[in-house]
This record gives C-alpha cells, structure tokens and sequence, in this order.
C-alpha cells in the first residue's frame, strides 16, 4: 500500500466459482430483532451458506427463537461473553465458509437475493475483502452509505462498518481476530490492521448487501466511539502521514469558505 492509495483487487479469478458463506448471527436478548435477521438469512435464493449464531446468555426468549430455526443453523451456543467483539470472535473459530459475513440481532440483508447478486458480481473472482453498501436507519430517516476508500486521507476519515464485508476465512488466519479492548471500534481496527499491516486487499462493489438499524446508539457510545478511534488512528498513522492530513483538512476548509462566499 502506498502512501496515498488502498489496493483493490483479489488473488485469482475461478470462472464459475460458487463460494460457500458463513454467515453469523450475534445476539443478546434479541427475540425481537432475531427473527427477522434469520428470516432474511433463510430466504436467501443463494443457498450454498451456513448460518452461525453466537448467543451471549440471553434471559428472554431469545433462545426458543433460535430453537425454531436450528434446522436452518448448522452452529450456534449460548453462554456469556465480554461484548459483542468477543461474540464474534468465538464464531471465527467454527465458521467453515470461504467468506465470513456478520449480520447480527436486528440486521437484515438488503434483499432476498443479496448473497446471489455478491457472486454475480465477483463473477469469479477471489478478492480478500469485498465491500458493500449498507443502508443505515437513523432517526432522521434512512441513509445509504457507498464505500470506496481509494486514499489513506478516506481510509483515516471514514470507517467502513463490519455489515459491508465479506472476509475471506484466509484473511483472519493471517490477521487474527478482533481486539476485544475496543469495545465499539474493533472491527475499523481489524480492517486497518489487515490492509495497513498485512497489506490484504478490498475489492468495492456498488450493492447493497445489509439494511441495519443505528437509532439506539447512545452519547455515552459516541463519545467512547471518538476516543477508541482516536487510539486507533495513532497505532495506524504515524507521524508522516499527519502533514498530508493537515494539507487535506485545508484545502477541505477552503472549500467550503469559498461556498459561503459566494452563497
């Protein structure tokens, strides 16, 4: 990776490959988010899938709603872990697919046929990291969010939340699993982590793949939010990076000087 560009790209291209998805469910207390995240899991067209369900304990009726789909799961435990990085972190380990996806309590895929538009899209190709679009629901309404980080300036910027990729089960062998001391920001660590330090690629594709629900986000969370991001942004980018930044937060305010002055 250069000094001011991501790599994008894969490892091969298999024409006709039809890649096996493990997908994982995390949840906590959820019976009333859980059913339609694993609805939108079964109802898939793209059948060549496994479904993984990471549950942390939960007291209400979560576990019965699992119990009606266990024909669908080929794995799932309930018992108590440190959050939800921990979770997913114990589904890493059994997961068999060739790509990893979490799509957890209250996500649901952006369509019925969202695994099978991925495959059409990769028509072969074997990418390390695909990345989707996902479709936030704020309170102020819905918001889609299109990524393609294409300069560290975006990478630094922008976090590219774990409901838009798709990891090769290859890549967490190498980078190892979340780092659970980030209680909300482990998955923007881990990403930087594969692409800055183990120099894996992100293939973007403009497709929505999950629709997910982020009202219940708290200012307790927000603000532990800034301060995990803050420790990240100076394991990731050193001190050569910081000039470049500033040039870009110039030019950036120039810019929208140069909007009010001639609004």
């Amino acid at each position: 990776m250069s000094a001011e560009t991501v790599r994008t790209g894969g490892k091969g291209h298999q024409p006709g490959r039809r890649p096996r998805f493990s997908i994982v469910t995390v949840v906590l207390n959820g019976e009333q988010g859980l059913p339609r995240t694993l609805t939108s899991v079964v109802n898939q067209t793209y059948r060549n899938f496994e479904l993984v369900v990471i549950d942390g304990g939960s007291s209400d009726g979560t576990i019965e709603l699992i119990k009606g789909y266990q024909r669908f799961i080929r794995y799932w435990i309930s018992e108590p872990d440190r959050g939800i990085y921990d979770a997913m972190n114990k589904a890493i380990q059994v997961c068999r697919g060739d790509y990893l996806y979490f799509l957890n309590c209250g996500d649901t895929f952006a369509a019925p046929d969202t695994l099978e538009q991925v495959v059409a899209r990769l028509d072969g190709a074997t990418p390390d990291i695909v990345c989707g679009n996902v479709l936030q629901l704020h309170e102020t309404g819905p918001r889609m969010f299109r990524y393609d980080i294409g300069s560290q300036y975006q990478l630094y910027r922008d976090t590219i939340c774990h409901q838009a990729l798709f990891t090769a089960r290859r890549v967490f062998a190498t980078t190892g699993i979340f780092d659970i001391s980030y209680r909300i920001s482990a998955d923007r660590e881990w990403l930087l982590r594969a692409l800055k330090r183990h120099h894996f690629e992100i293939c973007f594709i403009d497709l929505p793949v999950c629709l997910f629900d982020v009202t219940g986000v708290s200012s307790r969370q927000r603000t532990r939010l800034k301060i995990e991001n803050l420790r990240i942004n100076r394991a990731y980018f050193t001190w050569r990076f910081y000039p470049f930044l500033l040039r870009q937060l110039l030019a950036k305010v120039g810019r929208m000087a140069l909007v009010q002055k001639v609004g």
